[in-house]
């Protein structure tokens, strides 16, 4: 086993792990479907809900936490190769801003759709 990438780890609200995960393994942009975001969504909040009993997430966030994500990471790729980092750098290079930047408003375009079916049970 392996731990990867745990340089931005760090304690933080159980709404922030449930976005971070819904951005990363759901299609963003494009021609992706906002019902199907939502549906994983759900379906991690039911999953974290279940495994922490007594603990209600407050989904209604979900989205906006999202969008704060995305548009933080963005910014901060821009700022770490403006600041020379070279990892930054290459994901800079490599297109990494542009495709965050169109993931963050491809959400704030279907944010009401993917917030209303997020809510439907």
């Amino acid at each position: 086993m392996a731990f990867l990438d745990w340089d931005l780890a760090g304690p933080g609200r159980r709404i922030e792990d449930v976005a971070f995960a819904g951005w990363h393994w759901s299609a963003l942009g494009g021609e992706a479907d906002p019902a199907e975001l939502a549906r994983r969504c759900r379906l991690l909040c039911d999953a974290y809900e279940v495994a922490a009993p007594g603990v209600s997430l407050p989904r209604g966030d979900l989205v906006a936490v999202m969008l704060d994500q995305l548009d933080g990471t963005w910014r901060g790729i821009e700022a770490g190769a403006d600041r020379d980092e070279p990892g930054m750098r290459r994901l800079r290079a490599a297109g990494a801003v542009d495709t965050v930047r169109g993931w963050h408003g491809w959400l704030r375009r279907h944010r009401a759709t993917v917030e209303a079916a997020l809510a439907a049970t």
